[in-house]
This record gives C-alpha cells, sequence and structure tokens, in this order.
C-alpha cells in the first residue's frame, strides 16, 4: 500500500508455535500477490497453525486469507493483528440442531500465556457446553488453556445433532494479549462462517444491513462488562 517495492518477511509455525519455515513476498509499489500458502511455502502443507507476514519498516501492508473445503465452498479467515488483546468476545455461540461453534485463540507473542475461556446463555449466567480440546472431551461452562509463545489453540463445540439448541456467548481472558476468531457451521448444509473475537472498545458499532429481494439479516449482541471488567456490548 505504499509507492515502494517491499519484500514482506513471512513466519510459518505450526499448532505448536514452532517455526518450520521462513521467506520473503515481494511486492511492487501498490500491487499484489495471490497465492495456495501450501503452493508457496511446502512446509504448511498438510499441518496446521499460523503464517506471519511482517510489516516493513515504513510500510504498510494487506493481508486476507481463504479457506477451501475439499467438500467445495470456502470462507474467508479473519487476520489477527498483533499483539492483541488480554480479553474479549464471541458474541454468539450456537451447539446443537445441526450447529457447531468453534473458538480458536492465538498467542502471538513469544512467551507462554494462560486464558480461560467461559460460556453464557442469553440470560447471563453460565452455560455448560460439550466440547473438545487438546484431544480430551468435556461438559462444561469454561475451560482454561495454556498457549505457548505463537502457538493456537482450539476449542471445539460437539454434539451438533443434538435436538436442542444451545445458544449465547463466549468471554475469553488471559495472562497477556491474545488474538483469535470463531467457526460457526451449519452441518446440513455444510457452510459455515468465520468472525474475529470481538477485543474493541468502541463507542458505537455500525452494521450494515441488506434486508432487500429476500435477504435477511441476523444480529447477536453480548454485555461483557460485568463479566470481564469491561464496558461492552
Amino acid at each position: 500500500l505504499t509507492a515502494a517495492p517491499e519484500g514482506v518477511p513471512v513466519i510459518i509455525r505450526d499448532s505448536f508455535g514452532t517455526q518450520v519455515e521462513t521467506g520473503t513476498v515481494s511486492l511492487p509499489a501498490g500491487g499484489h500477490a495471490m497465492f495456495n500458502l501450501s503452493d508457496r511455502f511446502a512446509s504448511s502443507g498438510g499441518i496446521d497453525g499460523t503464517v506471519e507476514f511482517a510489516t516493513p519498516a515504513d510500510g504498510r501492508i494487506g493481508v486476507m486469507g481463504m479457506n477451501f473445503p475439499s467438500s467445495g465452498g470456502f470462507t474467508a479467515i479473519p487476520v489477527a493483528a498483533g499483539p492483541g488483546l488480554s480479553s474479549g468476545s464471541a458474541a454468539h455461540l450456537a451447539v446443537g440442531q445441526g450447529w457447531t461453534s468453534t473458538i480458536q485463540l492465538i498467542n502471538s507473542s513469544n512467551a507462554p500465556t494462560q486464558a480461560r475461556v467461559r460460556f453464557f446463555d442469553d440470560s447471563g449466567n453460565p452455560l455448560s457446553v460439550p466440547f473438545a480440546v487438546a484431544g480430551a472431551t468435556q461438559t462444561a461452562d469454561s475451560v482454561d488453556l495454556v498457549l505457548l509463545p505463537y502457538a493456537t489453540m482450539t476449542v471445539r463445540s460437539l454434539a451438533a445433532d443434538d435436538p436442542n439448541l444451545l445458544s449465547g456467548s463466549a468471554q475469553f481472558t488471559s495472562d497477556s494479549p491474545v488474538n483469535g476468531f470463531v467457526r460457526f457451521r451449519y452441518e446440513p448444509m455444510g457452510q459455515e462462517m468465520v468472525t474475529p473475537l470481538e477485543t474493541r472498545k468502541a463507542t458505537s458499532y455500525f452494521l450494515a444491513f441488506d434486508n432487500t429481494n429476500g435477504l435477511a439479516t441476523g444480529v447477536a449482541l453480548t454485555n461483557i462488562s460485568t463479566k470481564i471488567g469491561r464496558a461492552h456490548v
């Protein structure tokens, strides 16, 4: 986004935060590059993790990611801008009746951090959710996590086929700044969307909507002021 060519340093890490490859993406002034990550960086093939694009000194870049399942379709992947914050929320969770909700936290620092994810129902009470994390399954209203430096960790809801729908929100706190996103998936149709965890504290939020030509706009709000000490709706 600058008037000079830039070389963007790239670091590929696995989900444990271990560096597996480095490289550079060269961009002309005002230029653009598009590629399949595993084609450009072979070490990313067959694993999950993070790719870090470092902004060059005095430079400015934009980054966008997309996920292409083998079953077809695609969805955007939110880009986490470091260093993140130590608290945030997912304004909506849906578990059951075909729905799953997956929360992924990213430690963008070089030190380990402890994080806690808590689930709440529509009335603000603790909500017990069946989920899997680090290969273990449990049903609880919260989970404590330890994220290694530059590591990611996923809390994936279970029981998509449960006839009862669990609905609410999630909040996270951590010892040091982290980023993350939540992935909503509707299994019967194989559709999903990904949205970043909310870490801002704005005076207002604007949602562009379109209810024309048969479209409908869904909205979710959560009040986390009494849960993690921030006045935020």
